[in-house]
């Protein structure tokens, strides 16, 4: 692992639990398939509800896509300034 992956997962896991999954879908958006669609379909669905289940039990909150997008602009330029973010 070069340490630009590991300097990405360490800031990724500072990210409250409600935000983490935000850079996941973006990484598996921008990665090619694969797995037939039905995988990909199940994955995405056992995802969805366990978010679900998270939110329904108060172990998480949803935070508006507008919201997530703002935030992960802001870590990217400050990562680029090569300068730390509070969270």
């Amino acid at each position: 692992m070069t340490a630009e992956i590991q300097r990405v997962l360490e800031a990724a896991m500072k990210l409250p639990d409600d935000e983490r999954a935000a850079p996941v879908t973006v990484f598996t958006d921008t990665l090619g398939a694969e797995g037939s669609d039905e995988e990909i379909e199940a994955a995405w669905i056992a995802g969805a509800k366990r978010r679900l289940a998270e939110i329904e039990a108060g172990r998480s909150k949803p935070v508006p896509r507008e919201k997530v997008s703002e935030r992960l602009r802001a870590r990217v330029e400050q990562a680029k300034r090569g300068t730390a973010m509070d969270g």
